[in-house]
Order: structure tokens, then sequence, then C-alpha cells
């Protein structure tokens, strides 16, 4: 984001995507969402830029500001960052804030979903968001006023008293995961299935692999993702990696419910079959957990990728 201020009258804003995919981006002049005004771009269906102004009520969709105190307006963009972007820079006027003397804090929010081309179209929930500290203390050649800001990029606040900052939570995500369900379940379902032929006491070993350790590390795993979602104040289930976490992890849960059923029953009803067809399932569940989570950790390093920004 490249901000600057001529003769404290007008503000040019010229902001380039970096995630992927761009869906829109908006920036808030204030602190929080509520009572906030908000200007909002993304790319039209023809790649030209669509610019909308709205009004914050709260956690919720912003409303369409018919008549905004300050108008906005497209302008062409002075910068090119095609180079680090595989987008356009959209660039914007609005008239300079006189009511504040000094700009402050900004809020914006980051989307993956492209709305449609209309400036009021729906606008689905942020992916990430955050806060910028604005100092425009630079000044231009042949300028009287502060022209270029010098930005301070900020995590949300909830960042300042976090003992584990976001991307830490990321990383011992990915590691705590992958080790349960790429390590400690393939090691409990082999134990299971090789163990029985020479030893009685295979359950016991089972169990405590498939439950006493992997449950522990697969649950710590699990949390850290939805606490680094509200680090960044983004949205939950946003993405098929974070809807597909979430079903493994019940899927998870559910094979050890249905463990615990099958040893119970077998100690109820010691002549029953001997692949009856809660077994059966249990084997099968518990296949398709481990092959899934195959592909949810390979997924996980395209998430690392579109949650952090291109290195």
């Amino acid at each position: 984001m490249n901000i600057t201020v001529v003769d404290k009258e007008m503000m040019n804003f010229e902001l380039t995507p970096v995630f992927e995919p761009f869906g829109y981006l908006g920036l808030g002049f204030g602190g929080r969402m509520l009572n906030t005004h908000m200007i909002v771009v993304w790319e039209g269906d023809n790649g030209s830029p669509v610019l909308s102004q709205r009004y914050g009520v709260g956690h919720v969709e912003p409303v369409v500001e018919a008549h905004p105190e300050r108008v906005a307006s497209l302008v062409p963009s002075t910068v090119d960052l095609r180079a680090k972007s595989n987008y356009s820079t959209i660039a914007f006027k609005i008239p300079y804030n006189k009511t504040e003397p000094r700009p402050g804090r900004i809020i914006w929010a980051y989307s993956l979903v492209r709305p449609d081309s209309d400036p009021s179209a729906q606008l689905t929930s942020h992916y990430v968001a955050g806060t910028v500290n604005m100092k425009l203390d630079k000044v231009l050649p042949g300028s009287t006023s502060p022209s270029k800001p010098k930005l301070e990029i900020q995590e949300p606040a909830e960042d300042m008293f976090d003992p584990l900052p976001r991307v830490q939570k990321l990383i011992w995500h990915g590691i705590f995961l992958s080790v349960g369900f790429l390590v400690l379940l393939p090691a409990g379902s082999l134990v299971a299935r090789w163990s029985r032929t020479f030893t009685p006491r295979w359950f016991k070993l089972h169990r405590l692999i498939n439950f006493g350790i992997a449950l522990p590390v697969i649950s710590c795993g699990f949390i850290l993702a939805p606490l680094a979602v509200l680090n960044r104040q983004g949205s939950h289930f946003a993405d098929a990696h974070q809807i597909c976490g979430a079903l493994l992890f019940a899927l998870y849960i559910g094979q050890l419910f249905l463990g615990r059923y099958i040893h119970a029953r077998k100690q109820a009803v010691p002549d029953r079959a001997p692949h009856p067809p809660a077994n059966i399932l249990h084997v099968l569940l518990g296949i398709s957990v481990i092959t899934l989570a195959f592909f949810q950790v390979y997924s996980g390093f395209k998430e690392w990728a579109k949650s952090t920004g291109p290195a």
C-alpha cells in the first residue's frame, strides 16, 4: 500500500493485492468496523477496478453508503508492482480529512472471493484483517506538506498480549497435526494389525498410541488453527482446507468412540462373530482418516503460502 497526501487536500491510495486469489480489499478509516467509513476495491469481470464506499454497522457485511461524507474515485496508478504480484495496482483518491489533524490508524480486510462487478454487490466475509498505523512524516520534493507515508503494519490488538504469535501458531498447528495423523495414527494401526499375531496385549499399546498420545497431540494442533484465524480476525470455514480439517477431526473422534464401543462389546459378548460389521467399519474408517490426512497435510502447505503471503 502506497499513500500520498497532496497539500492536505487529497489522499491518494495505491493498493497491490498479494494473496492468491484476490477477492476484494477493504480499508476503514477508524480502529474497528463499527461506525466506520470504508472503501472496498476489487477487479470486475473485465479486469477493470471496482470501487464501493461502505459503512460498517458491526461485524457484519458493511452497508452501501449512498452519500458518503468524503467521495472517493478511481485514478490511474503511478506504481507498477506486477513483478511482485499477479494483479494490477488499484488506485483511488479521497479528500483529506481535515477534522483529524493527523491521520492515524486504519483497518483493512482481505477476501479471497471476488464480488460481482456491481459496486453494491454482496461481500463475503474477509479472510484476513488487521490494522495499519499511518505516519505521514516524509516530505516529497516540491511539497510543503507531508506526502508519503511511513506505514507500520500491525497485527490486531489481540497479538499484543498473546504469548504465541500467529505465525508460530500456524507452525505448531502443522507440526502437531502432521505428527498426530501421519506418524502416530499409522503406528497405532500397524500395532493393531500385526502385533496381535504374537501378543494378547496388543490392544493396550494400540489404545495408548491412538488415544493416550495421539488425542492430546491432535487436539493441540486442531485448537491452534482457529486461534490463529482469530489473530487475523479472519473467517472460520472459509476454504476447503478449514472445512476438511474440521471434518477430519470429527472422523477421528468418531473413530475413537467406535473403537471404545467395539472393545466394550467384545468384553460383553465373548462368543461374537470374528469380524462383525462394527469391526469392519472401524478398519475402513481408520484407513479413510489416514488417507484423508495425507491430502489435508498437502493442502496445508498451500494454505501456509496463502495465509502468510509470498516470501
